[in-house]
């Protein structure tokens, strides 16, 4: 009796705690209808666990950095396991000359002969890794160039030395670092970018009016190089740890005429120490000469570079304009290099620029991506590589699990949230990542949507010889993923493609089918996709082009979806498009490069309406569903007619004007290096340094 007694009063609490577990499961089985989970592409019951406290959420994300730091500590370590380990020698300064100070000895010196402005445009440089000094020279400042000058920039010519010291002394901790000594005996950053074997260019982010810039005027650039120079001269350097100023008279001892670039050498004098190395000499009346350049050791002595050399040099360099009849094309950049009108950067032939400290893992990683080396001065002012396949658009959305916010890389509106579930629930089954690879290095990356293939396509038939047959699963996506860069006519039937759906879903794709004048393509992929839900684009159901559209992406590396929300517009007269297809329409969602070749549907029912395209403005041209589907009809994949090479659905017997399907390169931007300030100017943004 006690026992069935017991029984009758555990059991309404049982009860009562099985109702509440089954409301609590409703609730968690709702909350996975969220769209962050729907984005997964499957729906399960989930699984019941522990509710996490705060503090064990903290301490799973600090785990989790913690451990992507030192994946990236060792992927640091692999960028530079080239490189030597850390032993460091410390320097010991030589001077030369006499030692002046800025006082009056100092002033009777320059009263004897020497222009007061050149020993204010002396500096010291010097090799740093930590606080152990590596190397020390001299240089001088050179004038200021508009551009520069704006962006608070000084720039120094010194000799090749100083790169060939930060080459060879470069090692695993990779934290070698340059510091200018300035005539005030102030000391200041700077930073190598070009150089050649001849000479080196330092900046500094500092406008430092204390520096009075070296003369390269006061000889005419029609003066013959091969003019002999004799007669008392003056060689100026700084010392790194006095800051004092270093002077030596000498008389060359042998002059050497050449007017050949490759071998610069004039004038040989005796023998200086590294210290005078990128100094300025000067004739006895202060008119400036050239830089001291380094030992010729079989001779013992040191040459020197004349000023009409560098001249040459500096406008090879770009830092120095050719003439005022320059265009602004083949002008140079604020830290010298070239540019071109499609936002290029080029370092001129036989000039390179020095890989910044600390950033070796980087330039690896560019490299293996194929995208552009940044210009001088890019990776230190900390500018931006735009035009990416990495870059986002609109709101991002991630799937159940993913463990970061995603609110810091969205932007424009809210999207996903005004879109219907079962919208959201197709498109995250059917969006997918497509990426071509050269070897191991992406060669292009975009969106692609996966749809139903029938033999017949377009026929709404989909049966195979009176027989019903499953639908293919194949991808539609944009020809630019398979188009050779030389020749955008002609395909890279060598490249490797793949297909992501995530969160888990990937595998090798195969070009079927592609139409090089409306660049389309047809992916197909090696085994079929789980719970997904392919698009049947080939209904005979034809809808005109709605009002409110939404353009939708697939970031590559991890497979989130983005989307922009606009509207379909009427393209202006006046609107410039580097894509000359008369068939594409407009409208208004913004993308990047990643969402070409992705869907465009309508806002209320998920409906596709067109493929989507990049130009690099603020709206997004794409080719309307209508035009694709009349491609694509009547025409069967070739593997399942026994082929195995892509076949161009283009009639290319007929002579037409071909469409071009241009995609705007990477390139690097930074505000500090924006030469294009002038709203007129005819090539907005190209600046790259």
């Amino acid at each position: 009796m006690q026992e069935n007694s017991k029984m009758e009063l555990i059991d309404p609490t049982s009860c009562s705690s099985s109702r509440d577990q089954r409301a609590i499961n409703r609730n968690i089985k709702r909350g996975h209808d969220s769209p962050s989970v729907i984005a997964t592409g499957i729906t399960t019951c989930p699984t019941k666990r522990k509710r996490e406290t705060f503090d064990e959420l903290w301490q799973r994300r600090i785990k989790r950095e913690v451990e992507l730091w030192l994946a990236e500590a060792s992927d640091e370590e692999r960028g530079c396991h080239d490189l030597p380990n850390r032993v460091v020698l410390p320097y010991q300064e030589k001077p030369f000359g006499q030692f002046f100070m800025r006082d009056d000895g100092e002033l009777a010196l320059f009263a004897a002969g020497a222009a007061p402005s050149v020993p204010d445009s002396v500096v010291s440089l010097a090799l740093f890794d930590g606080d152990v000094m590596l190397f020390a020279c001299s240089g001088v400042a050179l004038p200021e160039e508009p551009r520069a000058a704006a962006r608070n920039l000084t720039r120094f010519l010194t000799s090749a030395r100083l790169v060939r010291e930060f080459i060879d002394k470069r090692n695993k901790d990779d934290k070698l670092r340059v510091e200018v000594r300035l005539p005030d005996n102030r000391a200041t950053d700077g930073f190598l970018g070009l150089y050649d074997d001849h000479i080196a260019i330092v900046t500094s982010f500092d406008n430092l009016i204390i520096i009075d810039p070296i003369d390269l005027d006061h000889q005419s650039p029609g003066q013959p190089s091969t003019s002999t120079l004799t007669g008392q001269m003056i060689a100026f350097g700084r010392a790194f740890n006095s800051g004092k100023l270093m002077v030596q008279e000498l008389t060359p001892v042998i002059s050497i005429v050449s007017d050949d670039l490759d071998q610069p050498r004039e004038v040989l004098f005796p023998d200086f120490t590294e210290a005078a190395f990128g100094g300025p000499l000067t004739d006895a009346n202060g008119n400036f000469l050239g830089v001291i350049h380094h030992h010729v050791h079989d001779m013992e002595k040191t040459s020197f570079l004349p000023l009409t050399f560098l001249r040459l040099r500096l406008k090879h360099f770009g830092i120095l304009t050719q003439d005022d009849r320059d265009t602004t094309e083949d002008a140079g950049t604020s830290s010298g290099g070239t540019k071109n009108k499609k936002r290029g950067y080029s370092l001129p032939p036989g000039v390179s620029s020095i890989v910044p400290s600390g950033f070796m893992r980087k330039i690896n990683m560019l490299k293996s991506l194929g995208y552009p080396m940044p210009p001088p001065l890019m990776l230190e002012a900390n500018g931006q590589l735009r035009n990416t396949f990495e870059d986002d658009f609109g709101e991002v959305c991630a799937w159940e699990g993913y463990e970061y916010s995603l609110m810091w890389r969205s932007t424009g509106n809210y999207v996903w949230q005004e879109l219907p579930k079962k919208v959201f629930r197709n498109l995250s089954r059917r969006a997918v990542s497509v990426v071509s690879f050269t070897g191991d290095k992406i060669f292009f990356a975009c969106t692609g949507l996966l749809i139903s293939w029938h033999t017949g396509a377009g026929t709404g038939t989909g049966t195979c010889r009176g027989k019903r047959t499953r639908p293919r699963q194949v991808i539609l996506t944009s020809a630019s993923l398979v188009r050779t860069r030389d020749d955008e006519d002609e395909i890279d039937k060598n490249l490797r493609i793949e297909v992501f759906l995530p969160p888990n879903q990937r595998t090798d794709g195969t070009l079927e089918l592609y139409h090089s004048n409306y660049n389309i393509a047809i992916i197909s992929v090696e085994k079929r996709f789980i719970s997904a839900r392919p698009e049947n684009i080939f209904s005979r159901s034809a809808h005109k082009l709605p009002k409110e559209v939404v353009a939708v992406g697939r970031e590559a590396a991890e497979g989130l979806l983005l989307a922009s929300m606009g509207k379909v517009i009427d393209m202006p007269r006046w609107m410039s498009t580097e894509l000359h297809c008369q068939d594409l329409k407009m409208s208004t969602c913004k993308i990047k490069k990643v969402g070409i070749g992705g869907p465009l549907i309508t806002s209320h029912d998920g409906r596709f309406v067109g493929m989507n395209f990049y130009d690099d403005t603020h709206r997004t041209p794409f080719l309307p569903r209508s035009k694709i589907v009349d491609v694509l009809k009547g025409i069967d994949l070739p593997s399942e007619r026994g082929l195995n090479c892509p076949v161009n659905m283009m009639d290319t017997t007929t002579t037409i004007e071909k469409n071009r399907w241009p995609v705007p390169e990477a390139y690097w931007y930074h505000p500090l290096f924006d030469d294009d300030l002038d709203p007129f100017r005819p090539y907005v943004g190209r600046v790259l340094q």
